[in-house]
């Protein structure tokens, strides 16, 4: 009943998940110092075990080295008395990427490590897809609210080029029309439109290619 409800459910539970300590200037390394501390010591307060093994720390010396800011010796060397709830934390170079929040960043600013996670995640749903025995109807559904939004997400930290979209937008088009049965010439346009439109399946829809327009929604960018 609600009394043994109320006996035994936990009214207050202390978790963190997801923490970042930021800090920069001149003054980066000691601020980083007590954060770390501060983290520290909430862990302590809220008795919990920091997971070592996915804590990590990385920097870039754009100020005090801004010839060589991504310099992995020296980087080593300043980092190495961090420490969380007594133990080193692990060293993580600024031109490798790590996950934040679903996208790929580094402290070098590039785009490419996300550019080749999208691809590689895209490409092997695109090949689970075409195994599926989904209806072409349910394909779509996948690809347009699943396989697409996955892509353009990416987009508000990604600055990709026109080449890149194009690459990325050419596995959506072939998702689709693999969903439709259609081969591989047929127009993009055709692809990607309704599949009301296209009752027919197999080659027979390449007829339909000429009264299709401009209605393919691919991977959406600006010129």
């Amino acid at each position: 009943g609600r009394e043994v409800q109320i006996r035994h459910q936990i009214s207050d539970i202390t978790y963190a998940d997801d923490v970042n300590a930021i800090t920069g200037g001149p003054n980066g390394l000691e601020n980083m110092q007590v954060q770390t501390a501060r983290i520290s010591a909430y862990a302590r307060w809220a008795c919990l075990i920091v997971s070592h093994t996915k804590t990590t720390i990385t920097a870039a010396l754009h100020c005090s080295r801004p010839k060589q800011p991504y310099d992995d010796k020296h980087l080593q060397e300043r980092l190495s008395n961090i420490s969380v709830q007594g133990e080193r934390v692990t060293y993580h170079s600024p031109r490798a990427a790590f996950r934040h929040l679903g996208v790929q960043l580094s402290m070098d600013l590039s785009y490419k490590h996300q550019l080749r996670t999208t691809l590689a995640e895209l490409k092997e749903k695109v090949a689970r897809l075409k195994s599926s025995w989904a209806k072409p109807q349910q394909k779509m559904r996948v690809i347009n609210t699943c396989m697409r939004p996955a892509v353009t997400f990416t987009m508000a930290m990604a600055p990709y080029s026109a080449e890149d979209i194009k690459c990325l937008d050419s596995q959506l088009t072939r998702a689709a029309k693999q969903a439709h049965g259609m081969p591989v010439g047929a127009p993009t346009a055709a692809a990607h439109r309704s599949r009301q439109k296209f009752p027919q399946q197999g080659p027979a829809q390449q007829q339909h290619g000429q009264e299709a327009v401009a209605e393919g929604q691919g991977v959406p960018h600006s010129q």
